[in-house]
């Protein structure tokens, strides 16, 4: 059985990272406190990446996904594998900002970097609460009776062993607060160091120095991945998430003064157009 507590922090989690969000996106997309093409095209950059970390995690998981015969349902990578697809999603994560600021975003201000920060954020948190949503059904089944139910006919017809089908309940059976509790800071803390990320490389994009501000951003985005990666307590580690998140943010927040758009080139800009208006001067 699951506990009420556990039932209702899931509550809670699809509250926090579902419905807030997502009002709280369409409201500031429509008061236009953020620029809508930024907003977008940091959702696309979060597309773009979660196809990619996606297809990066597999291959290395491969070999110890469960078929259904098998008598392990949970792939266990190893650590350095662990690491490797940290760095490797943080790479991913930076160059699909740089190229979705680089080359889609015309407007270089620091409001279009936290629209892009959150395009790239909102998802995210979307995609955490559809988790919470698919875990409380769940949650439903194994207190009403029906996930046995559901999976004794499978049993019988061998498809699947009673062993693994127990490891599937633990699964959500050994659940707690605190873990329910862990992915939200986690999921929040990943939300501020994308918009810190975001800003780090508009800052950079607009001194003509996009590569340095991309490795920059890689840099904390890996560096937050692995030193969470060493870490076992889930509680401990999306604490420390979303401290490193927070503070990468108010560190971000500190260099939006630097980011100056480019100047248009104007006639009094252009060489030959400024040439031709001296010689104007020298004959009035």
């Amino acid at each position: 059985m699951i506990s009420q507590n556990v039932i209702y922090s899931v509550l809670i989690g699809i509250v926090l990272t579902g419905v807030v969000p997502l009002i709280g996106g369409i409201a500031l997309l429509a008061m236009g406190k953020i620029k809508g093409s930024s907003f977008w095209a940091g959702v696309l950059a979060f597309v773009i990446a979660s196809i990619a970390s996606g297809i990066v995690a597999g291959i290395f998981s491969f070999s110890s996904v469960l078929s259904i015969g098998g008598e392990e349902i949970i792939p266990v990578l190893p650590l350095w594998q662990t690491i490797l697809i940290a760095v490797l999603s943080a790479v991913i994560l930076g160059f699909a900002m740089l190229i979705l600021i680089n080359s889609c975003m015309k407007t270089r201000t620091f409001k279009a970097a936290v629209s892009a920060g959150l395009g790239f954020g909102i998802p995210q948190l979307l995609t955490i609460a559809f988790g919470f949503v698919g875990m409380y059904m769940t949650f439903s089944q194994i207190n009403s009776g029906a996930f046995d139910q559901s999976y004794a006919m499978l049993v019988d017809m061998g498809g699947m062993s009673k062993e693994m089908v127990a490891e599937m309940k633990a699964m959500y059976t050994d659940l707690t607060v605190n873990d329910i509790i862990a992915q939200i800071l986690a999921a929040f803390g990943n939300v501020l160091l994308m918009a810190a990320a975001a800003i780090v490389i508009m800052l950079f994009v607009t001194k003509n120095k996009a590569m340095l501000g991309t490795l920059i951003a890689i840099g904390g985005i890996g560096a937050t991945s692995v030193v969470t990666s060493l870490i076992t307590d889930v509680l401990v580690t999306s604490v420390i998430a979303l401290a490193i998140g927070a503070a990468a943010f108010i560190f971000a927040y500190r260099m939006k003064d630097g980011i100056v758009p480019p100047e248009k080139t104007t006639a009094a800009n252009d060489a030959f157009m400024q040439s031709i208006a001296n010689a104007q001067e020298e004959n009035k």
